[in-house]
């Protein structure tokens, strides 16, 4: 099993209304069973709000990923766990 895959990634906080929003560290994160392929499950916490070449707003995010060989689910926890470390370290 690989943990804590860490990808910086720029995203629309709209994108991931409705998934499984929470909030880690005091800030937005959404839960995605699935979320990055089968058998994976994806933490995605949001870092800080910019205004991309186009003048929409965005907002930077870092996205944790647990994978295995069982249904995504079964990785949530320790994927949801390492992005609040995650999230706790972050500047600002």
């Amino acid at each position: 099993m690989r943990t804590g895959d860490l990808i910086g990634g720029r995203y629309r906080l709209e994108d991931e209304l409705g998934s499984g929003r929470t909030r880690l560290s005091g800030r937005d994160a959404f839960v995605l069973a699935d979320g990055c392929g089968e058998r994976s499950c994806a933490v995605r916490v949001a870092y800080r709000p910019f205004t991309d070449l186009h003048g929409q707003a965005r907002v930077e995010i870092v996205i944790v990923v647990v994978s295995g060989g069982r249904p995504g689910r079964t990785y949530c926890r320790a994927a949801t766990d390492l992005a609040e470390a995650a999230a706790a370290n972050l500047p600002g």
